[in-house]
């Protein structure tokens, strides 16, 4: 293997379904109420549109709240007038917080030779310099970052996984790939590539060692991240 990639929210960062799933729980949904219009429609559903670049999140809000209400209501659900897809995005970004000990182990890779890169599905928040701050550092830290509002295509198009391994220039076989959704695993493994499904991060940490013959365990050193 020459290359990492990893994907952002759930690995890198914070998952943005445990926001999702307590703001659900904060407007007395059930379970998955309002994570079903995230998928229904895809990929020209507005969530989809929002991560290819088409829809700035200030677009996308009110599209996606006419999404939900007719979502839930066709699960029988009563959307409550205080729903508002800009608090639920307001919230994911301040939710989100860092996992140091994945930026730990991309770094002890990068210094053992290693190719990094970040293939993530992203959308544009005109109003929030602190996540264009963040994707800068990113920039600085990681060989490669493919956003999929840049690039027009999102995970698991396997056109998302073709960009990042021309940009590592690196064939698919020679990539490990880590991602917190099965659907994005699948896609990859698809094209080739090694992968690694996130459901916890030591877990993860222990088949990364494994498959890159580096103990992403022991860097001690804190990342600037």
């Amino acid at each position: 293997m020459k290359a990492v990639l990893f994907d952002l929210g759930g690995v890198l960062i914070s998952a943005p379904q445990l926001v999702i799933a307590r703001y659900e729980k904060s407007l007395g949904l059930p379970s998955g109420g309002l994570t079903v219009a995230f998928v229904r429609g895809a990929p020209n559903n507005a969530f989809c549109r929002l991560e290819t670049g088409e829809l700035t999140l200030s677009e996308f809000a009110p599209l996606f709240e006419k999404e939900c209400q007719l979502a839930t209501g066709q699960l029988g659900i009563q959307l409550p007038s205080s729903f508002s897809a800009r608090t639920l995005f307001e919230n994911i970004r301040a939710a989100s917080a860092v996992n140091q000990r994945m930026f730990q182990a991309a770094s002890k890779l990068k210094q053992n030779g290693y190719l990094i890169g970040i293939l993530t599905n992203n959308w544009i928040d005109e109003s929030d310099e602190t996540r264009a701050e963040f994707m800068s550092l990113l920039n600085q830290h990681f060989h490669v970052v493919v956003e999929s509002c840049k690039e027009g295509v999102r995970k698991p198009d396997k056109a998302a996984f073709r960009i990042a391994c021309e940009r590592l220039k690196t064939d698919p076989q020679d990539v490990i790939f880590l991602d917190d959704l099965g659907v994005n695993v699948k896609a990859a493994r698809q094209m080739g590539m090694h992968t690694i499904l996130v459901r916890d991060t030591q877990t993860a940490l222990q088949q990364l060692s494994d498959l890159t013959g580096v103990d992403v365990h022991s860097d001690k050193q804190t990342s600037k991240l």
